[in-house]
C-alpha cells in the first residue's frame, strides 16, 4: 500500500512538473523534490502505524484516546520539539529538524490526497441533498456577513482586510480560505500569519472538543458529522475530528459537507474581487461622516471641544468620539496604504474573472467527484462485495 501510494505521488509530481513549460524544473531538482516526498510520507506512515498500534491497547481505547488523538498529540510534539524547539532556522543543519520540516511541507497535499480517497457512492451524496447543501452553502455566507459587521461596527476594527480574511477563514475552511482571500483583499503577510495562528488555535480546541460533546450528548451520528463538517475549520482537521467518533455515517456526512464548503472559496474570492473596494469605501465614508458630525456638534458648543493637533485637524493615530481611529483628508499615509492594497488586489485578479475563479477553485474536489462517479458507474455494477472492499 505504501509503495502504490508513493508511486501515485511520483506520477503526480512528474505530470505537474511538465504540465506548464514556464514552471518546469530540471530533473535533478525534480527527483530531489520526490526524495523529500519520500522522507515526509515515510514519517507520516510511521506515525500512522504507531497510532494504530497504540489504538489497539485496550485501556487507552476505552478511555477515548483513539488513533486520531494519539496521532494529533504525536504530530504536535514532533513539530514543537524538533522544529520550533530546536529553531526553525536550523532546519537545514539538524537532521531531526530537517526531517520534520520536510514532512510538514507537503502535509496539506497528503491530506487532500486522503480526501480524494474518501470518495463514496453518488447515491449517498444525493441522499444528503438539500440539508447538506443548506449547511454547506447557506451558513458560511451568513457567518462572513455577521463577522464583518461585528468586527467593523461592534469591535470597531479599522483593518478591514484582516476582518474579512479571518471571517472567510472561520466560515469556510480555515487557513486554505485565508491563503486564498488574503491576496484577493491585499492583506499583508504578517497579518495573514496572525489570522492563521488565531484560527488554528481555536480549530484545535473545536477539533477535539466537538466529538466528545457529541458522544456525551448521545447525538445522532449524521448530525454530529454535519456539525463537525460545518464548524471545524480545515478539511484535514475535520477528518481527524470525525475519526474520534469512529462512525462511517458521521465521516461520510462530515466530509461531504466540508468538501461542498470548499467549493465556496472560489466564489467568495470572486465576490470580494468585485465588491470589496465598495465595502471598504462605504465603511470609511461612514466612519469619517460620523467623526465630522461629532466634530460639528463639538464646535457648536454642545459639548466641550479641545483640538488635539497642532494643525487644527484630527489626524490618524488617535481616536475620536466615534471610537474609531481618525480618518481625514490630511491622512496621506492612510491614502497611500489604500492605493497599495488596491494595486495588490488588481495584481491578484490578473487574467480575467474566469481565470481568477479557476485559480482559487480547490482542484481536489474534481478528484473527489471523479472517483465518486467511477465508484457509482463502474465499480458498484461489477460487484457489490468488491465495491464495499474498494470503498
Amino acid at each position: 500500500l505504501f509503495v502504490s501510494i508513493f508511486i501515485c505521488i511520483i506520477i503526480y509530481e512528474i505530470i505537474t512538473n511538465y504540465h506548464d513549460p514556464k514552471k518546469t524544473i530540471p530533473c535533478n531538482r525534480l527527483w530531489n523534490k520526490i526524495g523529500h516526498h519520500f522522507i515526509g510520507f515515510f514519517i507520516f506512515w510511521l506515525i500512522a502505524l504507531f497510532s494504530f498500534f497504540m489504538d489497539a491497547q485496550r485501556d487507552l481505547n476505552s478511555s477515548g484516546l483513539g488513533y486520531s488523538i494519539i496521532s494529533i498529540l504525536f504530530g504536535m510534539a514532533m513539530t514543537n520539539i524538533f522544529l520550533f524547539g530546536m529553531g526553525i532556522e536550523n532546519g537545514d543543519t539538524n537532521p531531526w529538524a530537517r526531517a520534520t520540516k520536510i514532512s510538514t511541507k507537503a502535509c496539506e497535499f497528503y491530506i487532500k490526497v486522503g480526501l480524494v480517497l474518501l470518495a463514496t457512492d453518488l447515491d449517498l451524496i444525493i441522499s444528503l441533498g438539500a440539508p447538506g447543501l443548506l449547511v454547506s452553502w447557506l451558513i458560511p455566507p451568513l457567518i462572513i456577513i455577521f463577522m464583518w459587521f461585528f468586527g467593523v461596527r461592534v469591535l470597531k476594527i479599522t483593518n478591514f482586510d484582516f476582518v474579512i480574511t479571518i471571517a472567510s477563514g472561520a466560515a469556510i475552511c480555515g487557513t486554505s480560505a485565508i491563503a486564498a482571500v488574503a491576496p484577493t483583499v491585499g492583506l499583508g503577510e504578517e497579518d495573514t500569519a496572525i489570522a492563521m495562528a488565531i484560527l488554528t488555535f481555536f480549530t484545535m480546541l473545536y477539533m477535539v472538543g466537538v466529538p466528545y460533546i457529541c458522544i456525551l450528548g448521545n447525538i445522532d451520528m449524521e448530525v454530529c458529522g454535519a456539525w463537525i463538517g460545518g464548524s471545524v475549520d480545515e478539511t484535514g482537521k475535520v477528518v481527524a475530528s470525525l475519526s474520534i467518533l469512529d462512525s462511517q455515517k458521521a465521516t461520510d456526512t462530515g466530509v461531504l459537507i466540508k468538501v461542498s464548503q470548499n467549493i465556496l472559496i472560489a466564489f467568495v474570492c470572486l465576490t470580494l474581487a468585485v465588491l470589496y473596494d465598495d465595502m471598504v469605501n462605504y465603511e470609511e465614508d461612514r466612519i469619517e461622516k460620523k467623526g465630522n458630525n461629532n466634530k460639528g456638534a463639538l464646535l457648536a458648543g454642545k459639548i466641550g471641544y479641545q483640538d488635539t493637533t497642532s494643525s487644527g485637524a484630527n489626524s490618524y493615530g488617535g481616536a475620536d468620539n466615534t471610537g474609531y481611529p481618525r480618518l481625514t483628508d490630511t491622512n496621506t499615509k492612510k491614502k497611500q496604504e489604500i492605493i497599495i492594497k488596491k494595486k495588490k488586489r488588481i495584481t491578484a485578479q490578473k487574467g480575467g474573472k474566469c481565470a481568477f475563479l479557476w485559480k482559487k477553485f480547490p482542484k481536489f474536489i474534481i478528484g473527489y467527484l471523479a472517483l465518486a462517479i467511477i465508484i457509482s458507474v463502474i465499480i458498484i455494477p461489477i460487484s457489490e462485495p468488491f465495491a464495499r472492499r474498494f470503498i
